[in-house]
């Protein structure tokens, strides 16, 4: 799954780089249980691509509904690393566990991408290193997703 993420936030950018004139969101779309078995690379560098990408990353598990419980001794660690993706660029994390609720994930999905507002800034000369950043807003009921900060 980590290497799957890593190339699709590859593959987003070098379309945005063959079109510089077209202002673009990157939105990557993962559908996963969380649960990496194969991947070469870490989590972390995964995370830092995606960081220095500025893809927004949706993360979708669809939890098993089963009649009898199973015991699942990874569900916490396979969240975290689903809500890590999510969040590292103002992205979000669903966790559903029915047909009906992947197509409510996929709607909501939907409805923030078109119901955002988009800020940019440019930073100045010899901004070359890691700038944390943090969005506020007055009105009340706004609910705000950010990247962390930029390079």
């Amino acid at each position: 799954m980590y290497d799957a993420l890593y190339i699709a936030v590859a593959q987003t950018q070098r379309f945005v780089q063959r079109t510089p004139a077209i202002p673009r969101r990157q939105v990557v779309v993962v559908l996963s249980d969380g649960r990496d078995t194969a991947s070469l690379l870490p989590l972390e560098e995964v995370l830092e691509r995606v960081r220095e990408s500025g893809a927004a990353v949706y993360t979708i598990r669809l939890r098993p509904h089963v009649a009898f419980p199973v015991q699942d001794t990874n569900r916490g660690q396979d969240e975290y690393v689903l809500r890590q993706m999510a969040e590292t660029n103002g992205g979000r994390a669903f966790f559903v566990t029915t047909g009906a609720g992947l197509a409510d994930a996929y709607a909501g999905i939907a409805r923030e991408l078109t119901s955002q507002y988009v800020l940019a800034y440019t930073a100045g000369p010899g901004a070359e290193r890691w700038r944390g950043i943090e969005v506020r807003v007055k009105r009340e009921g706004s609910t705000i997703r950010a990247r962390e900060g930029h390079v």
